[in-house]
């Protein structure tokens, strides 16, 4: 399988962000069975963000919407999020991120250590097989505060 340019330049800065795609013998092999997609149908790459905030959106159990949409067929390479206050209940919330149907982070404890800090939560790369509203969904008790950055880069599907 032969890769045009742009699909080797794509192929090399995803890549250098995850490091089990650095199989330099079988890059085109590699990309595809991993993104699921040739690296040519993809046009270009983003690095977007959204934040929770308490004081905007309140801390009750439900699914909470936040600013931010991803594209169907979106490959998201990395999550993070930056706890910039702390995240706190008055029991044992759990707090899960989905794109649409698209599960990004399982529910978390408020208080794990994965939630306190800044920190990186994909393992992989994440093909969006539906897209759609970022959602941040408390569970098992309300949050009482907190205020949680979290940003996604992403390759984006081609038009």
């Amino acid at each position: 399988m032969s890769l045009s340019a742009k699909a080797k330049e794509l192929l090399n800065l995803f890549s250098k962000s995850q490091p089990a795609l650095q199989d330099k013998d079988k890059p085109a092999e590699t990309a595809t069975i991993l993104l699921g997609d040739t690296l040519s149908d993809l046009s270009s790459s983003e690095t977007v963000e959204a934040t929770y905030d308490f004081a905007v959106l309140g801390g009750a159990v439900s699914a909470l919407t936040l600013d931010l949409s991803l594209p169907k067929g979106a490959i998201v390479t990395q999550l993070w999020t930056d706890a910039l206050t702390a995240l706190t209940s008055g029991g044992s919330a759990t707090v899960a991120l989905s794109a649409g149907a698209d599960s990004l982070l399982a529910a978390t404890a408020f208080n794990d250590a994965a939630l306190t800090g800044t920190d990186q939560h994909l393992s992989a790369p994440l093909k969006l097989t539906a897209g759609g509203q970022l959602t941040l969904t408390v569970a098992a008790a309300a949050l009482t505060a907190g205020k949680l950055r979290v940003c996604l880069a992403y390759l984006k599907p081609a038009k």
